[in-house]
């Protein structure tokens, strides 16, 4: 039996801010990439009052306006979440988000981030390099994300989570390591600096 990972996030994500993003491109292009992406956007957050294991992403780009679920599977990490996607038409408004978000559970906006991202799409895995900003451009940090594809047919989540071990391991050339893993969204990271 197969385990499809549909409606479910398997990522790290580590600080780079000591990890150039040359290197990261030429790691990244050596592995041969189906697919290489640079976009930029805003990202959009809506918080529960008294829930800390939830939020309400939408992201906002030029061909990008999408709507996102997450909830957290352990509250120690950020590793495995449940993630609903919603495409939505371009034409949506700020305000209808909003609206939408109070009225699917009680979401309210909280804070908007703007992402500069380098995305490289293999197989049954995506590799990022993404720098945020405040709405003001003010720097807020730069990152690395490993994620599992959705799309990607596992045996079960083990298997996934075993292969993005093997991806990390792989990615110390440039400077990832398991101990540096980002135990926090980046929710959870700006929602705080922007209070």
């Amino acid at each position: 039996m197969k385990f499809n990972l549909k409606f479910k996030e398997i990522e790290t994500k580590y600080n780079a801010e000591n990890i150039d993003l040359k290197d990261f491109e030429a790691f990244c292009i050596k592995q041969k990439p189906d697919a290489v992406i640079i976009a930029s956007g805003y990202d959009h957050f809506f918080e529960k009052d008294g829930d800390d294991g939830s939020f309400c992403r939408h992201r906002v780009g030029s061909d990008l306006n999408q709507l996102t679920f997450k909830r957290k599977t352990a509250d120690s990490n950020n590793f495995i979440r449940t993630e609903h996607n919603i495409s939505l038409q371009a034409t949506v408004t700020e305000a209808q988000v909003a609206a939408l978000c109070e009225d699917l559970g009680g979401y309210k906006f909280n804070c908007t981030i703007f992402k500069n991202c380098f995305v490289y799409k293999f197989p049954r895995h995506t590799l990022v390099y993404y720098v945020c900003y405040t709405p003001a451009l003010k720097e807020l940090g730069r990152f690395v994300e490993i994620e599992m594809a959705e799309e990607g047919i596992w045996r079960d989540e083990a298997e996934a989570w075993t292969e993005l071990r093997r991806i990390e391991i792989m990615c110390k050339t440039f400077g990832v390591a398991a101990s540096g893993r980002l135990k926090r969204s980046l929710f959870e990271m700006f929602k705080e600096k922007q209070q």
